[in-house]
């Protein structure tokens, strides 16, 4: 099955890791006024965005994947292990 263009991304990848852990549009845009469902809409498609709202989103949800993996951490670490695994495959898109 072919891979969506998003998830080439760490924009995507980070994006669709957060839609996994349970936050859809309206929970991510009532954590943050400056987040808009047309953005979000943009990340889920694909499409190509200015650099700064691009880290802006990036940086959410990596922040956003980072709490979770610290909470269950702190709860005995289930599930902990690929919360990593997304982390490192985030960060290694954003370097290549």
């Amino acid at each position: 099955m072919a891979e969506k263009k998003h998830q080439l991304t760490a924009l995507g990848i980070a994006y669709e890791a957060v839609i996994k852990l349970g936050y859809t549009h309206s929970k991510l845009a009532r954590l943050d006024s400056s987040i808009n469902y047309p953005t979000l809409r943009n990340i889920r498609d694909g499409k190509e965005m200015k650099k700064a709202t691009e880290r802006f989103y990036l940086k959410l949800f990596f922040d956003l994947i980072n709490k979770e993996y610290e909470r269950r951490m702190a709860c005995g670490g289930d599930g902990a292990v690929s919360l990593l695994i997304v982390m490192k495959n985030i960060l290694e898109a954003e370097l290549k």
